[in-house]
């Protein structure tokens, strides 16, 4: 009997495999996973289509009914789409994600005076530049050009977006790179802050950075990176440290900041030496070594 695994073609093929998915099982597991996420959509839309029109129906109706669905909105019904989706993203729940910055006294100080930890591109330009940048370049083309840093300011111009990890690790070894520890005088070092918050998940993008990488070509153009796992290297371990692209965890992309700091953060813990980061992060190193390793030898074990 021809199976499903078989009579796919080769691009999509290609694709499951990219993601992990080498056997027949696992192709088709992959394959059904992207028919329900596509399938997800639709129902949203339609979810969403029906609460509106339902609410125009009850704003033509005078009876009582009519009236107790007028009162029930002023209690947080869902009549109308800004309510839907608020309702929506209240469903998807929260993540505990992390933050890491390498700043000196002056900064931490203004970052929590202003409740916000905001993008890169607005220590530079205005919050309204940086919503034109979202709406002319597009959310793809500015997760490409935030994997693919080195063209960020040709395709963007400024970044409107930041990154946050669900491994506090992840983003403290990025920020060993901006670091400066100052012996003399501790005021003027740019100490690594990690920022432990409670955030919205729908505040994040959705892609990981494989799926990021698969759509750089259409920004970019040449051919796509489809290996899932890649070494970064930082001055906290420059032997460098595995992470899986393909893992939500690894990586979130989030538009416009972090606003609402106070409320969310659960709290911020600072890194006083290079030594002091190099010692937190390198049981995590080995660890992803080991995962890295043994997710290879699984790719490479014939089926």
């Amino acid at each position: 009997a021809k199976t499903m695994s078989s009579s796919i073609d080769f691009a999509t093929l290609r694709r499951a495999r990219s993601f992990g998915a080498t056997s027949p099982a696992q192709i088709t597991a992959f394959l059904t996973g992207e028919d329900l996420y596509a399938l997800g959509f639709v129902f949203m839309e339609l979810w969403f289509s029906a609460i509106v029109l339902d609410d125009n129906d009850n704003n033509n109706d005078n009876d009582t009914r009519g009236t107790a669905a007028h009162d029930s909105d002023a209690n947080g019904a869902l009549t109308d789409v800004d309510s839907a989706f608020r309702a929506f993203g209240n469903s998807l729940g929260r993540v505990l994600t992390y933050r890491a910055l390498a700043l000196d006294d002056a900064a931490y100080k203004a970052i929590t005076k202003s409740d916000f930890i905001c993008p890169s591109g607005q220590l530079r330009v205005s919050e309204q530049e940086l919503a034109n940048v979202v709406e002319t370049k597009g959310v793809r083309t500015i997760a490409v050009a935030r994997l693919f840093i080195a063209h960020l300011a040709r395709l963007l111009g400024h970044d409107p977006s930041i990154s946050l990890h669900d491994d506090w690790q992840t983003t403290t070894l990025i920020a060993s790179g901006y670091s400066n520890y100052d012996r003399r005088n501790s005021g003027r070092s740019k100490r690594v802050h990690l920022f432990e918050v409670s955030c919205p998940v729908v505040e994040s993008l959705g892609w990981t950075l494989h799926e990021v990488a698969l759509q750089a070509p259409s920004v970019l153009g040449g051919e796509a990176d489809r290996e899932p796992w890649f070494n970064f290297p930082a001055p906290a371990l420059p032997e460098g440290c595995w992470f899986d692209g393909r893992l939500q965890r690894t990586e979130r992309y989030s538009l416009y900041g972090l606003p609402f700091l106070r409320e969310r953060l659960k709290r911020c813990f600072v890194f006083n030496s290079s030594k002091e980061l190099t010692e937190a992060l390198r049981p995590f190193a080995n660890h992803q070594a080991e995962l890295h390793a043994r997710d290879c030898m699984l790719v490479e074990r014939p089926s």
